[in-house]
């Protein structure tokens, strides 16, 4: 039963690696800023656009660390700029 529990942990593991690089590219390449679509007599107000896949991201990072499992170095390196990213 343990046994079967660590392979199904190193998958999902691994499965979660594979996405972290596509997310972390494609996210980060976006606009920091954008404008909202309004009415053309209106202006729109700007926004942040810091994806919710990069939040989620973060956060699991922080906990992976914390139960001391290797994570990608594109991951780890986005995770140390954690403070700047929240600011």
């Amino acid at each position: 039963m343990c046994n079967n529990l660590s392979q199904y942990n190193q998958k999902k593991i691994k499965q979660w690696e594979d996405g972290v690089e596509v997310n972390i590219e494609s996210q980060l390449n976006k606009f920091l800023l954008y404008r909202e679509d309004t009415p053309v007599a209106e202006e729109g107000f700007v926004r942040v656009n810091f994806d919710p896949v990069l939040i989620k991201l973060l956060r699991e990072v922080k906990y992976l660390l914390q139960q001391d499992v290797v994570v990608p170095e594109k991951a780890t390196l986005l995770y140390k700029k954690v403070n700047i990213y929240r600011t």
